[in-house]
């Protein structure tokens, strides 16, 4: 990808070739940028597709570097370190039992860990900030149960109310769209999930908490 003119600054390549080996980061597939400088020729480099900002992931590797091998088993090693300690499959289970309660008193949600508890694990949460009697159908809708996160370069969260998530799906509506992708719009998939038989949603969003708030399903991708 050329950009001419341009004297100094960074792009993201969309043309990366199908036998590229592209690199993996905690936070999955990496992208290809290239660097332009104004007194050398522009290089590029691979970086983390989800984190702007270094401090969040310091993945960093030039296109044209070589790899040993030895590094490469020691990236993903700290790959497999850094992602969640519970497997989707255990959280499905969880949100099962969790579903089977016979009381919404026994329902409680910890804030401070975004987890469901059951009764055995209320005492190690005693002194986190905990949501009690948590209603079955909240967790149709964990958007209103989840804090949203607040870090700007990150994830920035910012959700629609249910006036303008109403409004926006009318929109669809009239534009005869069948089916929508949601690209970090968690409520506006919701809505539809929820709410409309007519229309199919495709979650893509990197929090990963809303995976585990609600079961398995074909369209919602981390």
């Amino acid at each position: 990808m050329s950009r001419s003119g341009l004297s100094r600054g960074v792009d993201v390549c969309l043309d990366i070739p199908t036998d590229a080996d592209r690199p993996d980061c905690p936070h999955g597939p990496t992208l290809l940028f290239t660097r332009y400088y104004a007194d050398k020729k522009p290089r590029q480099f691979y970086a983390c597709s989800a984190c702007r900002d270094r401090k969040d992931c310091p993945f960093f590797q030039w296109a044209d570097e070589r790899v040993s091998e030895e590094k490469r088993k020691l990236r993903q090693q700290i790959n497999a370190m850094q992602q969640p300690t519970t497997s989707r499959d255990q959280y499905t289970k969880r949100l099962e039992k969790f579903k089977k309660l016979p009381s919404d008193k026994e329902r409680r949600f910890c804030n401070s860990c975004s987890e469901l508890l059951v009764a055995e694990e209320w005492s190690k949460h005693s002194t986190h900030n905990v949501t009690m009697g948590i209603k079955l159908q909240l967790l149709d809708t964990p958007t209103k149960l989840l804090r949203p996160l607040e870090d700007e370069k990150t994830h920035a969260q910012y959700l629609f109310t249910d006036d303008t998530t109403q409004f926006l799906v009318n929109v669809f509506e009239k534009l005869h769209l069948s089916h929508v992708i949601c690209i970090g719009t968690p409520r506006i998939h919701e809505y539809i999930t929820n709410s409309r038989t007519d229309m199919k949603s495709f979650l893509l969003d990197i929090d990963y908490r809303y995976v585990c708030k609600r079961k398995p399903r074909p369209d919602h991708r981390m």
